[in-house]
């Protein structure tokens, strides 16, 4: 099907003008884009913009604030599904125009920005984007957030970092659905930062050396879309979204502490380096020695430790043995991980990657947009 005959099809798809997103966005999404009527002055004003009024379409309300997907009839879930597969298209024309390798920075939504994790994922993203990758993680909160924040701060003084950690541990902890209150303040610390950093407006462009990728869902639309992410490339379908976000990486995986999410994306990418025979396996980094394997490091981690531990390591040890062990690592220190990381360059093997195309072939099957 033509551009034009595309367009027209989608002019007459049954009340689009109804919807309060775009069928076809042309592009990846920005931070002014998502966020059109937020106004930092205007508590609640979040609760007007394109963001949030996707999020609550998607959703189903019910008396406890904690929404649900709800039950799309036949044209919503065609419009929905439209959306994404356009989303889809625009982060592989990002990745392929960068003509970089991409790792992904995965952890918890739920890191506060006062944590040392937050600065330390921050700091490392910072020195890979400043290296020439690209950085590409969750698009949320938490550890996403700071490692979107890392890359954006690439082009700056190394001393912005910890100016842009003052400010935004006023609001150390991103809301939810039942405290909206608290997703303002969040948002509000984050578009100052921006503005100190973008000449008094947090709406303008940022610098090309802050380049970033987001991939958000509007699954866990109570969480806003981190202001960091320079392209934010949001979808309805969180399976969808995990499977892509995981696939794009094609410089590797740095998974920080988590929780059930984070634990899903580690397996994502072992089922992927685990059965893939024809190109080398993608990096998996874990951040945290005694997180990730506590009953190796237990005697050597000094009290208190972190409740939320979680023997993932050990596992995927035992699945990479003969396939992709030489893939692994598990680390405290930076240097050893951005080391680790750069060991092949910057530059993809193959342009576009082997991950990449073969998620351009497995979409083959939903494609409607021309070439």
């Amino acid at each position: 099907m033509s551009s034009p005959d595309l367009d027209k099809w989608l002019s007459q798809f049954p009340d689009a003008a109804q919807l309060p997103f775009k069928l076809r966005p042309r592009g990846l999404y920005t931070v002014a884009e998502l966020y059109d009527k937020f106004d930092p002055a205007k508590p609640k004003s979040w609760e007007s913009s394109y963001d949030y009024l996707s999020y609550l379409w998607f959703t189903e309300p019910d008396k406890d604030s904690s929404r649900k997907p709800r039950m799309l009839n036949i044209a919503e879930a065609i419009a929905a599904r439209l959306h994404d597969t356009e989303i889809g298209h625009s982060i592989d024309d990002f990745l392929r125009a960068t003509g970089v390798r991409a790792v992904g920075f995965m952890g918890g939504h739920n890191t506060l920005r006062t944590d040392s994790a937050y600065t330390q994922i921050a700091e490392m993203a910072r020195t890979l984007r400043r290296a020439g990758l690209m950085i590409v993680t969750g698009g949320g909160p938490g550890l996403m957030e700071a490692a979107n924040l890392g890359a954006f701060l690439a082009p700056y003084d190394d001393a912005q970092l910890g100016s842009a950690l003052s400010i935004l541990k006023e609001a150390p902890e991103a809301g939810n659905a039942k405290d909206p209150d608290g997703s303002f303040k969040w948002l509000k610390t984050a578009a100052t930062v921006r503005a100190s950093l973008l000449g008094g407006n947090w709406r303008a462009p940022a610098k090309s050396g802050s380049a970033n990728l987001g991939i958000p869902t509007w699954l866990y639309g109570h969480e806003p879309p981190n202001l960091f992410s320079t392209v934010i490339g949001k979808y309805f379908y969180n399976s969808v979204r995990e499977d892509g976000l995981i696939t794009v990486a094609s410089g590797g995986l740095v998974f920080g502490p988590g929780e059930a999410g984070t634990v899903q994306e580690v397996f994502q990418d072992t089922t992927l380096n685990f059965y893939r025979t024809d190109h080398a396996p993608t990096p998996m980094v874990f951040v945290g020695k005694d997180y990730w394997d506590p009953a190796k490091y237990d005697a050597s981690t000094p009290a208190p430790r972190d409740e939320r531990r979680k023997p993932v390591f050990p596992l995927v040890q035992m699945l990479a043995k003969d396939h992709f062990e030489s893939a692994l690592l598990l680390s405290d220190d930076p240097s050893e991980i951005i080391a680790f990381l750069l060991k092949d360059g910057v530059k993809p093997k193959a342009a576009p990657s082997a991950r990449l195309a073969e998620a351009r072939l497995s979409r083959g099957s939903m494609e409607i947009r021309s070439a």
